[in-house]
């Protein structure tokens, strides 16, 4: 759910922020990302990496980087930048409300380390992919 961004929202004066998943490392160089987000005036922008681990969901893009969430060779890594005019002021689930109702979603692929530490065998990797950065 996204409770805790609602709550955020009051105390953020930024149209634009970072929104970052608790419970994963994806190291995205954000100068890119909010560069990528201006150039194509998105309401959200998503860091994605490619992956054919069935656990994450799959994500396509389009010719103009486009997101779909309706299946592809990429997955969410759980950092965006969203823009707040795009979030309603009630309660919601992020990926299953949110995000699908969105229609100016884009996304760009980064080659960069992700670990999910949500799962014991990548707690257990954490340390020596997040040390390496």
């Amino acid at each position: 759910t996204a409770g805790g961004l609602l709550h955020a929202l009051s105390k953020l004066k930024a149209n634009s922020f970072l929104v970052l998943n608790g419970d994963t490392y994806f190291a995205v160089p954000l100068k890119t990302l909010r560069a990528f987000h201006k150039e194509n005036g998105a309401q959200v922008s998503m860091a994605l990496f490619r992956s054919d681990n069935p656990r994450y969901t799959g994500v396509s893009l389009d010719a103009r980087a486009k997101v779909s969430l309706a299946g592809g060779p990429f997955a969410n890594g759980g950092v965006f930048l969203f823009e707040r005019g795009c979030l309603p002021k009630a309660g919601f689930n992020l990926e299953k409300d949110l995000l699908p109702a969105i229609k100016n979603i884009y996304g760009l692929v980064f080659d960069a380390p992700f670990v999910d530490i949500g799962v014991p065998e990548d707690w257990r990797a954490a340390e020596t992919i997040i040390s390496g950065h």
